[in-house]
């Protein structure tokens, strides 16, 4: 079993852009295990995904293989540490809840793709693109930055696809907030707020991963019980939204199940006269709207 302090030293090697570095592990799960660890709760260090070892009796020899070279790897360090220190900036509240609010703002603009960058914080932050390890390990370094309690969560999605996200504390309660999928789920007109700040009872209605000691059971911050827009069928929408929104973009969660088509119709006959833009998220049970003028 590796040992914290062979985490810390690798880190430290991986920051320093170092040739080899020296652990006490010999046993090659354990060193493929802890240099993923360490990967993934240090997003600062992201130009290295392969390494190779050699073991010299109780000793191991670890040589990262960087995609980069010194001279760029300061560079690019330069160019982050500005990206972080503006996003950090733009984002900081007053409270913990504030923060994270505006930093899923602000990430919303990120576009999910896939390239050499998208699986650390230089997609996101730099050219504005990621995939759920980049995204997540943005999230984790600005709440790093910013005193907040936060980890990586790694698991699959329903369908059996690799996945992460994030677990943060806002005052001594702990939460789910999986950035990806929520930007995944808006665009341009809409923004999406189904997994900010959750309990553990909606992310595992479409999220699969190993429990350990973290539970996240608070729902006060959930975006449909706290604003009053969950109903329990689609007959009842009308109640919670009313008739009076103008170009107006608003959410909802139904408790009960609910086809696309008996949404669309129940809100055409609510706003006939509006063209109606529908994102709907179809694990979580939940439609986010958009209203426009007909001549718009």
């Amino acid at each position: 079993m590796f040992r914290k302090d062979d985490g810390r030293a690798i880190a430290k090697c991986l920051f320093s852009h170092r040739k080899n570095c020296l652990v006490n592990s010999k046993d090659p799960q354990d060193i493929e295990k802890l240099f993923d660890k360490v990967l993934l709760e240090n997003p600062g260090i992201f130009d290295v995904t392969r390494f190779e070892y050699t073991i010299y009796g109780e000793k191991t020899v670890i040589s990262p293989d960087y995609k980069m070279s010194g001279w760029a790897h300061m560079k690019m360090r330069r160019k982050v540490s500005a990206a972080i220190e503006s996003l950090v900036l733009r984002t900081r509240r007053d409270t913990a809840y504030d923060t994270l609010l505006a930093l899923h703002d602000a990430l919303l603009g990120v576009k999910y793709r896939s390239d050499e960058h998208s699986h650390t914080i230089v997609g996101p932050l730099l050219y504005g693109y990621g995939v759920c390890e980049g995204i997540s390990k943005t999230v984790l370094q600005i709440c790093n930055s910013n005193d907040i309690e936060c980890r990586i969560v790694c698991g699959r999605s329903m369908d059996g696809i690799p996945h992460c996200w994030n677990q943060v504390m806002v005052g001594h309660e702990w939460y789910n907030m999986d950035m990806t999928w929520d930007i995944q789920n808006s665009d341009k007109d809409i923004g999406c707020y189904d997994y900010f700040l959750v309990d553990d009872t909606v992310i595992e209605r479409d999220h699969v991963y190993e429990k350990d000691d973290i539970v996240c059971t608070d729902g006060r911050y959930d975006r449909y019980r706290s604003t009053g827009m969950e109903c329990p069928t689609v007959s009842d929408i009308g109640t919670i939204i009313g008739g009076d929104r103008n170009g107006d973009e608003f959410s909802f969660r139904t408790v009960a199940y609910s086809e696309l088509s008996d949404v669309e119709e129940v809100l055409h006959s609510i706003y006939p006269s509006k063209y109606i833009k529908i994102i709907w998220n179809r694990q979580q049970n939940t439609f986010h709207v958009r209203l426009f003028d007909n001549n718009n």
